[in-house]
């Protein structure tokens, strides 16, 4: 039926396949999972025992061939071929008899096929990676079930960056003004906001497919809910310790109850604004700068570039930029560190403005008093409450925010997620 296939997104001529969709989806499961290497294994032993053959072959063909390294690609990954003197990386093909693959694999130049090298784990970053179940046929004595082995973040950074954050910031733009013209009305508000932060997304994973070659795994559908309601509990949690360390101090105090009806329509906008946000600094340039200068620098120059958009802000000022950048822009950073996600940090993007300003009722980084749940009241010196940035410029804030930072980069640490700085290549192999 040509029509289903061109329907389906195969070629026409195919045989009601399933859609070229789903095909992806499980292609790409398997393969991160290694479920495709076991299916591989499954059928090789299948093809031997119906040549009655042995599932584990007594003969193996090994060719290894030495290449020289690219320019800029560090020592760490490379090694110097002692008989050929080659220096540079060594690839090779292991298949039986039948010739049938066994094994695919590339090392340092200077492995030896009679090497020990015991366990070993392999430090990436987001990219392509190459994939092989066993290294036993190199000599290798304590082989990983599953070693990843990166070859680098796909090139053309400028332009990747380019062809996502301008659809990204465009949507962003649009959608913060027509949710600024309708934020009379809650609803309008409300319906506004969440259709920005959902078209968003969907473009987000549109530009990053399409300049990128890859599933967007970042804004994976699968674990959504769960992520950002973990997210918002936190970012609501840690507005709540504080302000009330501020209003231990003084500095805040509840004058009755607020606005229900505001507090619905700054649920939009909050929304829409953590969202776009969270896509830009983030997904696309955290994102893309970690790949060529590792994660701490990435999490420094981005968490400064967003200090930096919010003196833009009406009441806006340099100290709230500065704290914005500290407890904001490196927290958030630190959490899709973490998590490699980035519904964690849009649900904690949320979650902290919204109990500022739906909740609190309080100023949300210069922006403007809001009316939220409770009628907040904040008095004081500016140093403890923020002054009229808000209780984001508050001490307190810049404190808790740092420390949730450390707490999220230590589980990037311990989860192997910390991409070290380098020269010219995304990856070092760590004994």
């Amino acid at each position: 039926m040509p029509g289903s296939s061109r329907r389906s997104g195969w070629p026409s001529g195919a045989v009601c396949p399933p859609p070229r969709s789903a095909v992806y989806h499980y292609f790409a499961k398997w393969r991160d999972d290694g479920t495709d290497q076991t299916i591989h294994n499954l059928l090789r032993w299948q093809t031997w025992e119906k040549h009655r053959r042995s599932a584990d072959p007594s003969l193996v063909v090994l060719d290894t061939q030495s290449v020289h390294a690219a320019a800029g690609v560090p020592s760490d990954p490379t090694g110097r071929d002692a008989g050929k003197k080659v220096p540079g990386r060594k690839r090779g093909l292991a298949v039986d008899v039948l010739g049938l693959v066994i094994a695919v694999v590339a090392l340092a130049a200077s492995h030896s096929p009679v090497a020990r090298t015991g366990d070993r784990r392999v430090s990436t970053a987001e990219g392509r990676f190459l994939t092989a179940e066993s290294l036993a046929f190199l000599g290798v004595a304590a082989v990983p079930r599953r070693e990843v082995l990166h070859l680098g973040p796909p090139k053309g950074a400028v332009m990747r960056l380019l062809k996502q954050l301008v659809p990204v910031a465009l949507v962003a733009f649009v959608g913060s003004a027509i949710v600024g013209a309708v934020q009379g009305s809650s609803l309008l508000t409300l319906l506004f906001g969440v259709a920005t932060a959902v078209l968003a997304v969907l473009v987000y994973a549109r530009v990053v497919r399409w300049s990128e070659r890859r599933p967007p795994v970042e804004v994976a559908t699968r674990g959504a809910t769960r992520a950002i309601t973990r997210g918002a509990l936190i970012g609501v949690a840690l507005f709540a310790a504080v302000i009330v360390n501020i209003a231990l101090m003084g500095g805040y105090r509840i004058d009755g109850l607020g606005s229900v009806t505001s507090a619905i329509g700054l649920l939009g906008f909050m929304a829409a604004a953590a969202v776009t946000e969270e896509l830009i600094f983030r997904g696309i340039l955290f994102r893309i700068v970690e790949e060529r200068t590792g994660t701490w620098l990435a999490l420094a120059v981005t968490g400064v570039l967003f200090g930096l958009s919010h003196l833009f802000n009406p009441h806006a000022s340099l100290w709230g930029a500065i704290a914005i950048a500290i407890e904001a822009g490196g927290m958030l950073a630190a959490a899709y560190a973490a998590t490699r996600t980035l519904w964690v940090p849009i649900g904690l993007h949320f979650g902290w403005n919204f109990a500022a300003a739906g909740i609190f009722g309080t100023e949300v980084s210069g922006n403007g008093a809001t009316q939220g749940l409770l009628h907040g009241v904040t008095s004081g010196p500016a140093l403890l409450t923020g002054g009229e940035f808000g209780p984001e410029a508050s001490p307190y804030a810049v404190v808790f925010g740092l420390l949730l930072a450390v707490v999220f980069m230590w589980l990037a640490r311990r989860r192997g997620n910390v991409v070290p700085r380098r020269r010219g290549a995304t990856a070092t192999v760590t004994p």
